[in-house]
Parts: structure tokens; sequence; C-alpha cells
């Protein structure tokens, strides 16, 4: 029983493989078992958020966390979580470093903040879309508008952020579970996109004069 009631047979299934399965099952479980975990919300047992938490913890000590580790840990949005995600910012692997931009982005904790705007200065270019975007979902206008203004004025900054969507799938072939993920929305110019979220967040008058460009027309960065 766990807190007077009995385990759903689905959620008791859902643990035992993420504790005791083979790795596929494992990085399959989680992503299921996290999605359970935000649907049933109160009705979800104290069981399912520790054990995905030492299944991060255990993946982080071996040097390689999965991309639906990354994806899970965003939709339970635990706070423990954010150093570990930290570090795949700046990874070779683009996508599992925009997943964690994403997953970042959906913490609602204050403390991701930093890390976000510290791989700003780093990070693939198009994962770079990914974090803007995740400070747009965070907000926090009077820590990061600042950075992200720098981050306009950068001469790297002249690029185009590419759509990006992640479909997990049961063994790489398999049935979908979860159908295109979106990471970063439909393409834009990257400084476009920090504009807008810079207009979401509350904007710094140095911003005003390249909205005014952009609303004439005769930018680049209209496009």
């Amino acid at each position: 029983l766990e807190g007077g009631r009995a385990l759903d047979d689905g959620e008791k299934l859902l643990l035992t493989l993420v504790t005791k399965g083979k790795p596929r099952q494992r990085r399959v479980a989680a992503v299921a078992l996290a999605r359970y975990v935000v649907r049933r919300a109160e009705r979800a047992s104290a069981q399912s958020v520790p054990a995905l938490n030492a299944l991060l913890a255990e993946q982080h000590k071996a040097g390689k966390i999965p991309l639906e580790t990354v994806v899970a840990m965003g939709w339970i949005r635990q706070k423990a979580a954010i150093p570990m995600l930290a570090e795949l910012l700046t990874t070779d692997d683009v996508t599992r470093a925009t997943a964690s931009a994403w997953a970042l982005g959906q913490m609602q904790h204050l403390s991701a903040v930093k890390p976000l705007l510290k791989g700003l200065a780093k990070a693939d270019p198009q994962v770079r879309c990914g974090i803007v975007d995740a400070l747009g979902r965070l907000g926090h206008a009077a820590l990061v508008s600042k950075s992200l203004m720098d981050e306009f004025l950068r001469k790297t900054s002249d690029f185009l952020c590419k759509p990006q969507a992640v479909v997990l799938r049961p063994d790489g072939r398999g049935d979908r579970i979860h159908d295109k993920l979106h990471l970063v929305g439909s393409g834009s110019r990257y400084r476009l996109r920090i504009l807008r979220v810079m207009n979401k967040i509350g904007f710094l008058d140095d911003a005003l004069p390249w909205l005014k460009r952009i609303a004439a027309g005769h930018s680049p960065y209209h496009k």
C-alpha cells in the first residue's frame, strides 16, 4: 500500500522497469512514468518521483544521461536535476543539449536561470535558440534582460534557428511513445527570437531602436 491505498498496476510496473529493467526498458519507462506523474498528479504514489531522481543520479554518475531521462526531468520539474541537466548544455549531442535547455526552462525554479545564461556563451548556435526560449519561459527579466541584449549584439548571433523536435520511440524503430516534442518551435532569425523573448519578459530601453528597425521592415532580422 502507498498512503493507505494500493499502487496502480501500471505505476507498479513502470517503477519496476525504471529501477530493475534493462537499459532500453529503463529509458522508455522513465518517459512513461514521468508522464504518469504529471497526468495523475496527487494520485501518483510517493515512490515515482524519487525513483526518477535516483535514475538520473545513477546515469549522471555513469557519465551518460539519455535523452529520455532529460525529457522526463523536464516534465516532473525537479530542482535537484538542474545542475546535472546544466552540464549537458555544451555537449556535442545537439539534440540532447537542446532537450536539456527545454527541460531547464520547464523547471519554474530561479536556480535554472544562471546555468542557462552561462550556456549562452558556450553552446552550439542551435542550442542557444533553445536556451533563449527557455529563458522566456522562466521570466525573471531583471536577471536575464541585460544578458539577452548582449547576446543580441554578438557578431555570432546572426543565424537562423531551425525547428527542432524529438520523437521518442521505445527502441528507435517501434511505435512512438510521444509524437514530436517540440524543443524549438518554428524557424526564425535568432536575433528576432531574442527580441520576442525580451518583449515577453520585459525588455531594456536599449532594445527599442532595434524593435523600431524591425517594425519598419528595413532590417534583415524582420525576415
